[in-house]
């Protein structure tokens, strides 16, 4: 009994993590262009390197186009006036917890793909 309830525990986790159906791809670069305006050359390539513009993009324990982590974010996308397991795969609310992050550490949480994004920087290419 023990193992069906623990079984059913990790679905019900699960799919409280599930992306929304209704999330486009197509929202995502105007998205990124709005809150970076001028400045999103590099925004745009971070994107595209982290999840291909994706908001249902799940990497390991990070969620949406930023590849947000609930470890490191949460408590900043709850500031923001956000829930995380109702809000990550929101593609306007995933750039905005990304841009207010970049606004503080500029692009510090995204170091992992800096090599990735500053190449695509560099060749002027965001596809």
């Amino acid at each position: 009994m023990h193992k069906i309830l623990t079984l059913t525990s990790l679905v019900a986790i699960c799919l409280s993590i599930t992306p929304p159906a209704h999330a486009q791809n197509g929202e995502t670069v105007p998205l990124i262009e709005k809150y970076w305006g001028g400045d999103d050359d590099e925004a745009l390539a971070v994107a595209r390197c982290e999840s291909g513009y994706d908001p249902h993009a799940q990497t390991g324990s990070h969620y949406g186009i930023f590849q947000a982590s609930r470890r490191y974010h949460e408590a900043r996308f709850k500031r923001l006036g956000y829930d995380w397991d109702r809000d990550i795969w929101d593609a306007g609310k995933n750039t905005v917890l990304a841009y207010d992050l970049w606004k503080e550490q500029d692009w510090g949480p995204w170091r992992a793909s800096q090599s990735c994004f500053q190449r695509r920087c560099r060749a002027g290419s965001h596809a």
